[in-house]
């Protein structure tokens, strides 16, 4: 679509009704000029952001939802409110002060077109991002530090229909004076997202740990299996894939807290044959072994959650999927950070495959699922099977996920400008703390590929080696080498248009589509990032979150629920 014109139609109705609004006719002005300079960056960006599209199908990436979120959403909300303004009678001061903050933010929100026009003309063409330019991500950096960004978290942007992770957000400064004063409770969200600890971080998004969970457990699907696995980890063997006469010594994890216990969920909406259950049933009671099995990584930031925070969707999963599903609690950062959570990451999905009889798994199909940083460790611990010759999962299914760990300058990274979740300091912060620089010796073992090295034919017992030059490629999946990529199964990768992560799913499925890799992408419309654990308070959500059950249906050769069991 075409919105160039939306921001002149907003100065005309700012113009006509700025005495009556009270309102500083040099501040209407300003905002009539910074509107009319948009117009033919917004234009440029409706002819060209059909070319970085995933496909014809498929529309989407950081350009298109930039041009939607500062015309349909701020333009348009404009002109209603002024709209608004003009027929009522009484209280136009406090309509008037909406103005106001209305007119901040498009300065603002000039800004950040600008840049976003200044990445489309330094980027290659039809690349969203350019990886050796350091001299950009600075200037990025240094340009959202020096917004205002006060006047998108009082009386926020309603770019979301569905707000309800940033009404979670905002009730952080909810109450007492910041509830009576938007424009204070604004400023006061800024001052803290600025340069946030990492600590406050992980105690807010914890709350699904404690009270909020209690609640969300009274609607949760009830399950037959809802246990807790921690052992100690011990060495172990698996078969290589090239043949059955060799095998691969599966690592302890070692890095950062030594030798220390695995944690999982199993989750099972019945008792299957070889599970361990509180319940005591008789043997003719167990259902078989499931031929599927699901395997889960959390999101959170790297930096938060548990697999109990995500357990009412899980369970929902388990439920309509039939198959058990094994959720793993690995290491958080900054304690622990990369490589310590792809090690236990790589280490749990080895360990269900030695193990499928404990989980009520025949050991025929798998699929690693996640989200946000979840799905990047289904990539990375995909990867890493890959090079060390062992089986990998059947499918992917990663919901918005975190493929480049860089502060690198995206145009769907721009939204992290007014996202109340997932602003660009907070954003960084668990970058930083899962990839931080300052790291003691390392233990970690990295497997090489198969073609660096790794001959099967030198020993019956091969041991995984040091590599560090496939560190990075371990953190951001989207710069690994072609010839690394080829190793990934199937991938289905869902995405938001409002996320700030946007970009990592469209060029990474392009990158796996370039090399006639498998995979599919979807993009669901105006939801945030983090809408798969909102299923339950929404309709829309509700919708979106069963393309990520039909993925994973997709990967398992698992047949498409009749209409009226969906219901």
């Amino acid at each position: 679509h075409d919105y160039s014109g939306w921001p002149s139609l907003a100065c005309v109705s700012l113009t006509r009704v700025c005495v009556r609004a009270s309102l500083s006719c040099a501040r209407v002005c300003v905002c009539a000029h910074l509107a009319r300079l948009l117009e033919p960056m917004l234009k440029s960006f409706s002819e060209f952001y059909h070319v970085f599209d995933f496909d014809v199908d498929t529309p989407g990436n950081g350009y298109r939802s930039l041009t939607k979120v500062v015309v349909l959403s701020f333009v348009h909300h404009m002109v209603e409110c002024v709209r608004r303004l003009s027929d009522q009678r009484f209280r136009k001061e406090r309509k008037a002060m909406k103005m106001e903050v209305y007119c901040s933010a498009l300065e603002q929100l000039s800004v950040m077109v600008s840049f976003a026009w200044r990445l489309l003309n330094a980027n290659p063409k039809g690349q969203l991002f350019f990886k050796d330019d350091q001299a950009l991500s600075v200037a990025f950096v240094d340009e959202y530090f020096h917004m205002k960004r006060a006047c998108f978290y009082g009386r926020s942007l309603p770019y979301c229909d569905l707000c309800f992770i940033g009404v979670a957000a905002g009730s952080l400064l909810s109450s007492g004076k910041y509830a009576m004063d938007p424009e204070l409770c604004g400023e006061k969200f800024e001052e803290i997202t600025k340069d946030i600890n990492v600590q406050l971080l992980k105690g807010f998004w914890n709350i699904t740990e404690t009270e909020a969970l209690a609640i969300a457990k009274i609607s949760s699907v009830p399950v037959h299996v809802n246990k807790e696995i921690s052992f100690l980890p011990e060495s172990f063997t698996l078969p290589l894939t090239s043949t059955t006469s060799q095998y691969l010594t599966v690592p302890v994890p070692l890095t950062y807290s030594g030798r220390a216990p695995i944690q999982m969920r199993l989750i099972s909406h019945k008792l299957l044959e070889g599970q361990v259950s509180t319940e005591r049933k008789l043997k003719k009671d167990l259902a078989p072994k499931s031929k599927h099995l699901v395997v889960h990584f959390h999101g959170g930031g790297f930096v938060a959650h548990t697999s109990k925070s995500h357990e009412p969707y899980l369970k929902s999963w388990a439920r309509d999927l039939g198959i058990p599903i094994l959720s793993v609690d690995y290491s958080l950062s900054p304690e622990t950070p990369f490589p310590r959570a792809l090690e236990e990451c790589f280490y749990a999905y080895c360990w269900a495959l030695k193990n499928c009889s404990m989980l009520g798994w025949t050991g025929d199909y798998v699929c690693l699922a996640g989200d946000s940083a979840g799905g990047n460790l289904c990539l990375t611990v995909s990867l890493r099977a890959a090079a060390c010759g062992i089986r990998i999962p059947d499918g992917i299914m990663a919901a918005y996920p975190a493929t480049l760990l860089k502060a690198t300058p995206l145009p769907s990274r721009l939204l992290a400008t007014f996202d109340l979740l997932l602003p660009l300091s907070v954003l960084m912060k668990c970058l930083g703390a899962y990839t931080g620089k300052a790291k003691p010796e390392m233990t970690c073992y990295f497997c090489p590929p198969l073609s660096s090295g790794l001959d099967p034919l030198n020993s019956n017992i091969i041991h995984p080696q040091l590599d560090n030059s496939l560190e990075e490629y371990y953190q951001s999946p989207l710069l690994a080498p072609d010839h690394v990529l080829k190793g990934l199964p199937p991938v289905h990768i869902v995405a938001c248009s409002l996320d700030p992560l946007l970009d990592d799913s469209v060029m990474f499925a392009k990158r796996l589509r370039a090399i006639g890799q498998p995979v599919t992408l979807s993009i669901v419309e105006g939801l945030p990032h983090g809408f798969i654990g909102l299923a339950k308070f929404s309709k829309e959500v509700k919708d979106s979150a069963k393309i990520c059950l039909d993925r994973m249906r997709e990967v398992l050769h698992l047949q498409q629920p009749a209409q009226s069991e969906t219901k």
